[in-house]
Formats: C-alpha cells, sequence, structure tokens
C-alpha cells in the first residue's frame, strides 16, 4: 500500500482548493515564490551579516595594534627625553627659577 501526501485528508482537501480555482492556483504559486525568495534573503543576510561581523573585528583589532604601536613609540620617545633632560646638572642646585626656566628652553627648542 502506498502513502502519498494526497491521502492525508487535510491536504486532499487543501490540494482540492487549490485545483478548483484558477485564481488559487496562482495564489498558492505566488506564495510559494514569495517563501522561497523569503528564505533566500534570510540565508544571504546571515551570511552577510557573519562576513561583516569578521571584517569589523579585523579591522577594530588592527586599528587598536597600531594605535598600540604608535601609543609605545610615543611613550619610549618621551622617556628618552625625560632621562636626558633628568641629567642636566640644573637639578643639582634645587633651584625652581633655573629649573623652570631651563625646562621651558627646552620645550620651546622641541
Amino acid at each position: 500500500m502506498r502513502k502519498s501526501l494526497s491521502d492525508v485528508p487535510v491536504l486532499r482537501t487543501l490540494v482540492d482548493i487549490v485545483r478548483s480555482s484558477f485564481r488559487r492556483k496562482l495564489a498558492a504559486a505566488l506564495l510559494l515564490v514569495f517563501l522561497v525568495i523569503s528564505i533566500g534573503t534570510v540565508g544571504l543576510y546571515v551570511q552577510v551579516g557573519g562576513l561583516l561581523e569578521e571584517n569589523v573585528e579585523q579591522s577594530m583589532t588592527a586599528a587598536a595594534e597600531t594605535e598600540a604601536n604608535e601609543l609605545r613609540e610615543w611613550c619610549e620617545k618621551n622617556r628618552l627625553v625625560t632621562q636626558l633632560l633628568s641629567g642636566h646638572p640644573v637639578y643639582e642646585d634645587g633651584d625652581r627659577a633655573e629649573i623652570q626656566a631651563y625646562l621651558q628652553t627646552q620645550r620651546e627648542d622641541r
């Protein structure tokens, strides 16, 4: 005994209703096309969303690494300048006015 979907009473009634009218056939065909397009659109949306998320993550990681490298270079440069400035003999006397004048001069030069 072979069973098909048309043997189910509810589906048989539905198929008979659709077969009886051209408008219903057209509506069923349009509904089927709409469902196929909707499923394809949802699939595409999920794929594009995944790719976009991955791309944004890579872009943000690259930007963060670049900024970290620039900050590291800036710190190293300023550390060297600070070490050079602090080795000057003006600090041995402890006169605030002389130290301030020295630092102001160095700031203008740099």
